[in-house]
């Protein structure tokens, strides 16, 4: 009996890449360690993630984006290391390179949110209610 052939191969490889390439974005747990387990959505460098996104952020109650400053407006801002902390000061989500847009599932509350980018550091308090709640940082 003979294993697969190269071609069987070549046709599972390239479904599986496909598969892969068609998932929007991930979901992911909060950081390892981090006892509640905060559920979150990071992406949108490009402008299908970022469609994706837009279209599950109703789903999530808070809405964190990053962007530069460039010469003429505004870019995302990528690879911008992020922590949520909930008014106890407990970190409830820590990104090391999150993406333009982070969406999360928090619970009501008020909370800190530390985002780094290019070594500067800038901080936020944003209260999450029954809503939506939006917030962009700006280097």
């Amino acid at each position: 009996m003979q294993g697969p052939s190269l071609v069987q191969h070549v046709v599972v490889a390239a479904s599986l890449a496909l598969a892969l390439s068609a998932a929007p974005v991930a979901v992911a747990q909060g950081a390892p360690g981090s006892a509640r387990g905060i559920e979150y959505v990071t992406g949108g460098i490009t402008q299908d993630e970022a469609d994706a996104l837009r279209q599950q952020a109703a789903s999530f109650p808070l809405e964190i984006q990053f962007a530069r400053r460039m010469d003429v407006g505004n870019a995302f801002a990528a690879d911008v290391q992020v922590r949520v902390l909930d008014a106890n000061g407990r970190s409830v989500i820590d990104i090391p390179a999150a993406q333009p847009i982070v969406l999360a599932n928090v619970p009501a509350g008020r909370y800190t949110i530390e985002a780094t980018f290019d070594g500067q550091t800038k901080r936020q308090t944003v209260n999450v209610g029954r809503g939506r709640t939006q917030t962009t940082f700006l280097w």
